[in-house]
């Protein structure tokens, strides 16, 4: 399986409307078909930032769901508020 591993910082005054736009996004996320699971975090210790965990079947589910049409408005939603962004890939190990 494909995962994808992210975190977001914004500053903390866009708190409402960024977790708006992100829950909403999650959701829009885990309704593709190749979507396995969808995990959102807010940091403990750092206000601001969040954690997203996102699995896919393959590596081409997650490209579709970078294509997805969706994406777009994500991107326009979220933008404006980030300020930091790291995203990791890899392939799930399983025992």
């Amino acid at each position: 399986m494909f995962t994808v591993a992210v975190v977001l910082e914004i500053d903390p005054k866009d708190t409402a409307a960024f977790e708006e736009g992100l829950m909403q996004h999650a959701a829009n996320s885990r309704s593709q078909e190749g979507c396995v699971t969808f995990s959102v975090a807010r940091n403990h210790s750092q206000v601001g930032r969040y954690h997203i965990w996102e699995v896919y079947r393959d590596k081409d589910a997650f490209q579709a769901h970078v294509d997805a049409d969706f994406m777009a408005w994500w991107r326009e939603v979220s933008a404006p508020m980030l300020t930091a962004r790291e995203i990791a890939t890899a392939d799930l190990m399983t025992a």
